[in-house]
């Protein structure tokens, strides 16, 4: 399951200073957050929207990295208005922006930034978005050829990431999510740790689950009673809203699925967690239920139904995507996804669109954009 936010940390908020920002955009991506892949990379943005590599995990410290030359080239990237390691195509906030027409990083927003302490990085990032171990009980072709199955090498990697990590100076970190590139509960590593772990060193931490909830039973719940008192956030990834799509492009079992759905609503609903969201990809096969998926998140009394761009990790051909990125002008069936986007449904405050388009000015966001998830209320 790729990360989508992405992608989906990532939550454009509006400053809680008493002060308006003044117009424009800035990126705080590179000052508070951290993508670790399963090879030890670390970008401080999505990997796919981001050209610059900060440093590596499995040979590294997370102190080291965080404050070395790389990253601080980043963020001067970020303060000097270059945005030059940036996929602009491919991030929905600079779409957005350019959209509203939109002075990236000017320097009053700049100023306004600094002196509310919006871009000190301090010693670790804000959340750290795990994708460590690509294990999957799934192989969804929007993520991958095959299923993944980690050798032993793999093994030693992620337990020398995980350990790079948290022996590091973490006090800032609010936030980590599991799992960027798999599922934590195929996870035999992340699975033992969320069983395990001693959580207690790190009070401040928060944990977002990020699963596509095929193993995330009653059963599974009860197995991580020790990680019950940091998780706050899950998140399932979905990409249907009927059996037939489902099986083509998740490849489970549609029932089973909603069985578990039912239960982390019951989670939510007895506040064990504070949030729970449903993430769809949006592509040739699937765009036609987006309504009828607002309604489940709707019913299972979701915080957020996300929707996103499929994008082309590897895994099709040209034109393969083509044929499945219906939201691209040029596709056949583009018109009348937009058709369905006017549906009133859309405006309903949980639903999370801009992945989709960048079109809706009371719901991009307008200032800084922040990857800082921890404790606020959804922002649409």
């Amino acid at each position: 399951m790729k990360d989508q936010a992405t992608e989906a940390d990532a939550v454009g908020e509006r400053s809680d200073a008493s002060e308006a920002a003044p117009s424009g955009f800035l990126c705080r991506s590179p000052f508070e957050y951290a993508h670790i892949q399963a090879n030890g990379d670390v970008y401080p943005c999505c990997p796919s929207k981001f050209g610059k590599i900060i440093g590596n995990l499995s040979r590294q410290k997370l102190d080291d990295i965080w404050k070395s030359e790389a990253a601080e080239s980043v963020r001067a990237s970020i303060v000097d208005g270059s945005y030059r390691y940036c996929n602009a195509s491919a991030c929905e906030y600079l779409r957005a922006a350019a959209e509203h027409k939109e002075a990236l990083s000017p320097p009053e927003l700049v100023a306004w930034a600094k002196s509310n302490g919006q871009l000190d990085a301090g010693p670790s990032p804000r959340v750290a978005n795990f994708g460590s171990d690509r294990a999957c009980n799934l192989a969804c072709s929007y993520c991958r050829k095959s299923v993944f199955r980690p050798t032993a090498d793999d093994e030693l990697r992620t337990a020398t990431i995980d350990e790079n990590f948290f022996s590091s100076t973490i006090s800032t970190t609010k936030r980590i999510v599991l799992l960027g590139e798999g599922d934590p509960f195929a996870s035999k590593y992340y699975r033992d740790k969320l069983t395990h772990y001693e959580w207690s060193k790190h009070p401040q931490l928060k944990i977002k689950i990020q699963t596509n909830g095929l193993l995330l039973t009653r059963d599974m719940w009860a197995t991580i009673a020790p990680s019950h008192q940091a998780i706050d956030w899950i998140w399932v990834s979905v990409d249907a809203a009927t059996p037939a799509t489902y099986r083509i492009n998740r490849g489970g079992e549609f029932n089973r699925l909603l069985a578990n759905l039912d239960f982390i609503a019951n989670l939510r609903a007895l506040q064990k967690i504070e949030r729970f969201c449903l993430s769809f990809v949006v592509q040739t096969n699937n765009f036609r239920e987006m309504p009828a998926f607002v309604k489940l998140g709707k019913y299972l009394g979701c915080d957020q139904v996300e929707f996103q761009r499929i994008e082309n990790w590897g895994t099709y051909t040209d034109e393969q995507f083509r044929e499945r990125a219906v939201h691209e002008d040029s596709h056949r069936d583009c018109a009348e996804l937009s058709q369905i986007l006017e549906d009133p449904i859309f405006q309903d405050p949980i639903v999370w669109l801009l992945k989709v388009v960048p079109k809706r000015a009371d719901t991009a966001p307008i200032g800084v954009m922040s990857w800082d998830d921890c404790s606020r209320e959804v922002t649409t």
